[in-house]
């Protein structure tokens, strides 16, 4: 009988721990290093010491003084690569690593600049590492000064997803909607953005309007893993630059969890917006934050196919299938008429209302306009966190709007401020926990809900 109870007992704890989304893998950890110099410092096989999985602030490799000095990883294949996580020296000399670039190769020999670092001197492990958003594929990763200068690191993880996917693409011929048409629309206008044509030309088009959007229903929840998203590359592609990506449990109360702030991306030509995640969710939606037409080749999401009874439930709107076709091409000149949104855009606020006798939030054109402060304060995190400070005093906020505040900036201690600077103003602390998809690292989810809890 015991037995049976221990049993029961497992399967009842495996249950949920299986239900978690799996943690982000450091695709650098012991693979093969080169370098640029060795030094008197240096060990046998030095280059190895920055991937061996040890932080302990001293250097993991060190190079001699030269002019711009490098250091480099070979992650054995082509992942699309999402972050970087770069930890400086902290026992000596750690401003030597501030004039910093990162370039990414397919072959080791021909490189492209991904990122630049031209700030201030960043740490290590005291928390104050260098995270590095890339969103774009490669095998070889390259570190390099642009300085006459030692160069030597403590620690460098790199993270991404394998570029063929084992999981299924779940959006493929599901349900869609878009939140208007326009005259280059077919009859099922969101079903060309998920039956499986590549063409470089536009699945869907939306009339010209404020935040247009397309979503697609995956027929259950599932945990994600990513999404993939092509651009139409024959006219326009610039229109969908200010793309956010949202999730949902039950199509009503979405939670934005990815703001491109990038230029215009690709499609069939190889750049196609890679988007990770972490969250469970039945609906995807990809929508635009500006007035705009909106238009997409294609788009594929994948993830585990672990079902949840309690969202098994019939689509709300299920869409005709019919088969793989484009409309005739839009001429850019010819001028769109307008339409109405024929479906209503779903809303942008949690499902938990804050209590009507209490603060009450921003509206969204006030939120919107300090948004627009923080950007024009410019790339440097000081100037940005200041101008967040001066607009926001005496302001209350929902926790969906302090997460599209952190989405604005890039690195991980500048994000955890944020939510320090407007945790004390958000009217419903409640749904604080949703700030935690914001966060890749479970290092900073842990320091997020340390700030929540005060």
């Amino acid at each position: 009988m015991f037995s049976h109870i221990r049993t029961a007992v497992f399967l009842a704890l495996l249950v949920p721990l299986a239900a978690q989304a799996a943690p982000p893998v450091n695709l650098a950890l012991g693979k093969h290093c080169e370098q640029s110099s060795r030094s008197q410092w240096s060990k046998p096989n030095d280059a190895q010491g920055a991937v061996d999985g040890v932080r302990n602030g001293g250097f993991g490799f060190h190079t001699n003084k030269e002019q711009s000095p490098w250091w480099q990883v070979d992650l054995g294949q082509r992942y699309h690569l999402t972050d970087l996580a770069i930890y400086n020296r902290l026992d000596c000399c750690a401003e030597r690593a501030q004039h910093l670039t990162v370039l990414l190769s397919d072959d080791g020999a021909q490189w492209q600049e991904a990122y630049v670092h031209r700030g201030p001197v960043f740490g290590g492990k005291d928390g104050k590492e260098l995270r590095v958003p890339l969103r774009r594929p490669g095998r070889f990763v390259r570190l390099q000064l642009a300085d006459n200068q030692y160069f030597h690191l403590d620690e460098v993880e790199v993270f991404g997803l394998p570029e063929s996917h084992d999981a299924e693409n779940l959006a493929l011929n599901k349900a869609t909607s878009t939140s208007s048409r326009s005259q280059w629309s077919k009859q099922d206008d969101g079903h060309g953005a998920v039956d499986g044509v590549i063409n470089g030309k536009f699945g869907f088009h939306t009339s010209q309007q404020a935040d247009p959007w397309w979503q697609v229903d995956l027929g259950d929840a599932y945990d994600l893993s990513e999404i993939v998203a092509f651009n139409r590359l024959d006219c326009c592609a610039e229109r969908a630059q200010h793309l956010v990506a949202l999730l949902s449990t039950d199509g009503q109360a979405w939670e934005e969890v990815y703001a491109h702030q990038g230029g215009a991306f690709g499609g069939k030509d190889g750049n196609p917006l890679h988007i990770p995640l972490t969250g469970r969710a039945r609906y995807v939606r990809l929508q635009l934050r500006d007035n705009q037409f909106f238009h997409l080749d294609e788009v594929q999401v994948f993830g585990e196919r672990r079902r949840s009874a309690q969202w098994n439930q019939p689509p709300a709107q299920p869409a005709e299938m019919i088969p793989p076709s484009r409309p005739p091409e839009e001429t850019p000149t010819t001028p769109a008429p307008v339409e109405p949104a024929v479906i209503p855009p779903a809303p942008r606020q949690v499902e938990v209302a804050p209590a009507p006798t209490g603060p009450v939030a921003i509206s969204e054109a006030d939120f919107a306009a300090i948004l627009k402060a923080i950007k024009a304060a410019g790339s440097f995190s000081d100037n940005k966190l200041g101008a967040l400070r001066t607009a926001a005093s005496g302001r209350f906020f929902t926790a969906d709007q302090v997460g599209r505040v952190v989405g604005m900036f890039t690195f991980s201690p500048d994000k955890i401020e944020v939510v320090k600077t407007l945790k004390s103003s958000m009217v419903d602390p409640q749904n604080g926990f949703k700030l935690l998809q914001r966060f890749t690292f479970s290092d900073d989810k842990k320091k997020v809900e340390a700030i929540l809890h005060q």
